[in-house]
Formats: structure tokens, sequence, C-alpha cells
């Protein structure tokens, strides 16, 4: 019998509290934390905000500790204040990063959400995060160094299909900002590897009517903005 391979990546903080939701689920229904044997899931979490890696409280379900073990967690918080000056060292930022725009950046106030390692729901602030964490971070704390981690030890453990399920919000600026990132990725490794590959989004968008206290301004055009980027790939 062929085994299913699945890894579930959430991006952001909406993609933080579906995993969390699945994790709680499965051990509702299975009394498991993990699953493993004919299907085995995997799990990474990508964030810009520590506060939402490291959360604890809303990953316990009666009683039990869901959490997620590091090897699972992608932390893109921060910027080192160089890259801006040095772009030209950085191709995979410069690549959609132009003068005007970094002069832009440069003012106290972006840099201070850029330097609180935050998307601020600005989906270029986002893009950054995971370009800077692709770019520079060659260690194995890295998206990429985790994401072909996991896939190589999916595979390992059969010669079955790995599918990959990405889960994000679009209205904020981590989600929607890394989410074209994470698909290249994803391709990027797969393709040399032959066509046992799926990939599915799961992507959230904004409501029509954004509650107030939530809403700086930015949630419609991250999504619109994103779904336009989505749409393009997939052509």
């Amino acid at each position: 019998s062929t085994m299913a391979n699945h890894l579930i990546i959430g991006l952001g903080g909406t993609g933080g509290q579906i995993l969390s939701g699945l994790r709680k689920r499965i051990y509702a229904e299975t009394g498991k934390k993990d699953i493993s044997g004919t299907t085995n899931v995997d799990y990474l979490y990508v964030d810009s905000s520590e506060d939402d890696l490291n959360n604890r409280s809303s990953w316990t379900y009666m009683g039990e500790a869901l959490h997620l073990a590091p090897a699972q967690k992608v932390s893109i918080h921060g910027m080192q204040g160089g890259v801006l000056e040095r772009l030209n060292a950085y191709p995979g930022i410069a690549s959609f990063l132009n003068e005007k725009d970094r002069v832009l950046l440069q003012n106290d106030q972006v840099m201070s959400i850029i330097s609180a390692g935050i998307g601020g729901q600005r989906r270029r602030f986002g893009r950054m995060l995971i370009a800077n964490n692709i770019s520079t971070n060659d260690m194995d704390a890295s998206f990429v160094s985790r994401l072909r981690d996991k896939i190589l030890q999916l595979i390992a453990q059969g010669e079955g299909s790995l599918d990959f399920h990405v889960c994000a919000g679009l209205a904020g600026g981590t989600g929607s900002g890394s989410i074209v990132d994470v698909i290249a990725q994803i391709k990027k490794i797969t393709a040399p590897m032959g066509n046992q590959f799926r990939l599915f989004l799961y992507l959230y968008i904004p409501e029509v009517l954004v509650p107030e206290r939530h809403n700086a301004g930015f949630y419609h055009a991250n999504g619109y903005a994103a779904l336009c980027e989505l749409n393009a790939i997939s052509l």
C-alpha cells in the first residue's frame, strides 16, 4: 500500500491558528498528538511574531500540550539594518525593492516597524521578512532548510506521494506577503524530485466589512494584491 504524506504549512497569525485548531481536532478524534504509519503528517509554522510562535496557551486541548517543536517553526522576525544599505549583496530582496522603496523604508516610522520584526499589516514588509530569512539566513533555522528537512523526512518514510497544504490569511502582512515566495520555494525544491507532489492552498480572504479595531487600512489591498499574484503564478 502506498503511504500518504502531508506537510501542513501555516503562514502568519491565521496560519498558526489553523495549525493549532487542526492539532486539537486530530487529538480530540484520535487521542494521538501526531499521526504516523500509513499516513504521516508534519507541520511547519512560519511567522514574524515571536509572541505567536512561542505562545503555548492557545495550543492546549483538555490540559494536553499540543504546541509544535522548534524544528516545526520558522521565525522570520526582524531584519538587520545593513541589508537595505547593501541591497546589491542580496539579489533575492533587491529583485522587488527599488531605490524609491529603499528611501521610503529608511524613514524612522517604517524602520521601527521592520526592526520590531513584524509584517505590520503591510504586505511589502511581510515579503521583505521572508526574503530576508531566505537570502541572509543560511543556518538550520531558515525557511528553506527547515522545508527541505521536512520534505526529506516525509519522503524517506515511504515511497508514497507528498501533499503540501499551505494555510494563510491574506489580510495581514505576513501571510499575504510570504505566500508567493513559499510556493516558489516548494516548487524549486520539488521540481527535480519527480511528480509525486501536490500543492493545496487554503486562504482566508478579508471580510467585506472589517471590524474597526482590526483594520489598519490595508486589509482589502493586501488580499487583492495577493490574489492577483497567485492568479499570475497559476497561469
